[in-house]
Formats: structure tokens, sequence, C-alpha cells
């Protein structure tokens, strides 16, 4: 099946995130194998698979399309789903105008961290947008520890 993956991921990132997955044991990869929907090869299906076949397999079948997403994003009034939404853009490219995020001490904690780390932010309209200038997942080190609190979603 195609795959689209971000530029910065290659085959062997995706074998080592693959190796997360609870079906693998120690350095190996391991998958269900199908004889036919709904029937596995052996007796739980689990096969282990070499890297080198991994790679042969996947390698024509990725497609590396860098993606440009344009708009305004309404985030809910949600700690989580705030400090993601601040996450993600700090992480892209360009501008990325976000409306409506919550203002609470987790958020707060997230934007100190983000700005210690380089990422320029902006509000605009009398606080109701702010604007991040995405530093496209390169971070500068910060001068001082970043403390955000107890934002289990901006620590993570």
């Amino acid at each position: 099946m195609p795959t689209v993956i971000p530029a910065y991921l290659s085959v062997d990132d995706i074998l080592n995130k693959m190796l997360l997955d609870k079906k693998s044991a120690a350095s190996k990869i391991r998958c269900v194998m199908l004889t036919r929907i709904g029937a596995t090869l052996g007796e739980d299906g689990l096969q282990e698979v070499d890297d080198a076949v991994w790679k042969q397999l996947l390698k024509p079948y990725i497609c590396v399309k860098p993606t440009v997403v344009k708009g305004d994003i309404l985030v809910p009034g949600s700690k989580s789903l705030s400090n993601r939404a601040l996450a993600l853009a700090a992480l892209g490219r360009g501008e990325c105008r976000v409306l409506g995020l919550l203002h609470a001490d987790d958020t707060h904690h997230m934007l100190d961290a983000l700005e210690l780390m380089g990422v320029q932010l902006e509000w605009q309209d009398d606080g109701e947008t702010l604007v991040v200038r995405g530093a496209e997942g390169k971070f500068q080190a910060p001068e001082k520890p970043l403390y955000l609190g107890n934002a289990g979603t901006a620590s993570r």
C-alpha cells in the first residue's frame, strides 16, 4: 500500500518505529502474516521479518512528499488539544494561526517553553489569535530549564 511520509523520515526511521510495536520482540520486527482474510500463517500468525526484507518491500512504495497545509485552526477549550496544536504549529514551517487557544496554566507553560526554545509567537486580534512561526522541528537549546508545571501534554 503506498504511504506518504514526512521528508525527514527514511525507511530506517520507519523500521525503528516499527520496533516499538507490541508484536515486535527484542530487535526483530514481527508482524502478522495472513494466508487469506481471517486466516494467519502459523498458530499466532506472528513472523519475524529481517530488516533487509522490510527495506526491499517498503522502499519502492514510500513516496516522500512535503505537504503544505493552509488554513486557520479553531481549537476547542481543552488544555491538551491547545498544547497539541501549539506543538504541531511549532514543529511546522512558516506561520500557523491558532484561534481560540485555551488560556490556562498548562498552555501558558507550553508557550513559555516554546519561546525559550526559539519559537516566535505573536498575539493578534486582542489575544484571540496566536501566530506561531514554526521552527521546522529545529528548536534551540533553552538557556534555562523549562518549567512545565503539571502540563502533561507539554511534558510529553
